[in-house]
């Protein structure tokens, strides 16, 4: 049986790349109906003509095209809606002061490690000439919060069920692929000269390369923690 087949257009990638043509032949005309629509128009051509928006969309389309179709009679569109839907519930668990603060499906469990994680988004205090530690930071912080929740013995079988299957599998190696991760640098490097004075970008490969390890679970958690390998298993098989 096919493993991964498409039986719908893919919408919302279709409606960015169509937004994103919008934008780049956009006339300003609106902007004169605008107060200082003078001074704006300027800077919204100067921004578009910057932005590598054919980058940009191919990422955008292959993260929804990625998240779309169907996988061994599972419709993947709607699974990635239910994991959304979890997500929003262990947020309300987390701020709900009379839940279990030890259950799997809470922010509380590892409240520390959070706390850390939103700290480390903290940009006040850092220049660009420390941009590649904060990244660092942030990615660091990241990472140990999620080892914490999914390699997490007692709660493994919990974070594969709801966020971990064969969806969830196909579009992170879509979306981690060494393609895919030379467009989304390609696409950091463009945004960052909008928005520094800095020409060079700082060297955040290695930081960024961390990051995906995520995109494997089995691999992420090691062997220790054997859930997500029979998940993996499982999934490969259906390829076969």
């Amino acid at each position: 049986k096919q493993w991964y087949q498409r039986r719908v257009a893919i919408t919302a990638g279709g409606a960015f790349s169509a937004t994103a043509t919008c934008a780049a032949d956009y006339d300003g005309q609106l902007f004169m109906f605008m107060e200082n629509g003078t001074d704006i128009e300027p800077v919204y051509r100067e921004v578009i003509d910057k932005l590598d928006l054919d980058t940009i969309t191919e990422v955008v389309e292959t993260l929804f095209t990625a998240s779309c179709g169907e996988i061994d009679g599972v419709n993947c569109y709607r699974r990635h809606a239910e994991t959304i839907v979890e997500t929003v519930r262990i947020l309300a668990n987390s701020v709900n002061t009379e839940y279990d603060p030890t259950a799997c499906d809470t922010i509380k469990r590892h409240q520390a490690l959070f706390e850390d994680y939103m700290n480390a988004w903290d940009y006040s205090t850092v220049d660009s000439t420390e941009l590649k530690k904060y990244v660092n930071r942030l990615v660091n912080a990241f990472l140990n919060m999620e080892r914490a929740n999914i390699c997490d013995e007692d709660c493994a079988e919990y974070f594969a069920d709801t966020f971990y299957g064969c969806c969830a599998k196909h579009a992170m190696e879509v979306f981690s692929s060494d393609r895919m991760q030379r467009k989304v640098m390609k696409v950091l490097k463009n945004v960052y000269k909008l928005v520094s004075n800095d020409e060079k970008f700082p060297n955040v490969n290695k930081a960024i390369k961390k990051y995906y390890s995520i995109y494997d679970f089995e691999k992420f958690c090691g062997s220790d923690i054997t859930v997500y390998k029979e998940v993996n298993d499982m999934c490969d098989a259906i390829v076969a």
